[in-house]
């Protein structure tokens, strides 16, 4: 049936059988619909789900990032270790300041990277949660209005059966 229903009309009103019909037509459209956009949901929420491998990654990343900054430490460490220390010998001494400082760059450096890798990955894991969210938003939206056109329907079919009603019962009172 088309959206702008033409009932028959009758005797002061219209058919009954047009307007149960139609308000029927109605609901099982809504339901189609509800039907449609909740496996939608579950679909993006399904997708949403899928997204914990990245925090897996992120957590990984972390670990990793905080084992960098313990050596470091560890380095820094025997770097001042290694100046204060004095010794006779300034040979041995020079050569563990050299370690110490080339250790400590090379934690440096790692930890950098895996700083660098790990803000990437939540900076992407947010952009993908971002968009989720919109996605979900929007299907809210279509929802509520999909729901609230119903609403009305219902509500002017109720009207209508109403109207209907009272039409029948003046003709039974005119009838007597």
């Amino acid at each position: 049936m088309s959206e702008n229903q033409n009932f028959r009309s009758s005797f002061r009103g219209f058919h009954r059988e047009d307007v149960v019909h139609y308000i029927e037509y109605l609901n099982n459209r809504y339901q189609t619909e509800l039907n449609q956009l909740r496996g939608e949901n579950q679909a993006l929420r399904a997708e949403l789900d899928k997204r914990p491998g990245d925090s897996d990654r992120v957590e990984e990343l972390e670990a990793a990032l905080a084992q960098a900054r313990t050596e470091l430490e560890q380095a820094r460490k025997a770097l001042a270790q290694a100046k204060t220390e004095t010794s006779a010998d300034t040979g041995p001494e020079l050569e563990a300041y050299r370690r110490a400082e080339r250790t400590e760059r090379m934690a440096r450096e790692r930890a950098s990277l895996l700083a660098s890798q790990a803000y990437s990955a939540l900076a992407e894991a947010r952009e993908d949660l971002t968009q989720a969210e919109e996605r979900l938003a929007s299907v809210t939206m279509q929802t509520q209005a999909q729901i609230d056109r119903l609403r009305e329907a219902v509500t002017a079919g109720r009207q209508t059966l109403a109207r209907v009603q009272e039409t029948l019962s003046d003709i039974a009172q005119a009838a007597k």
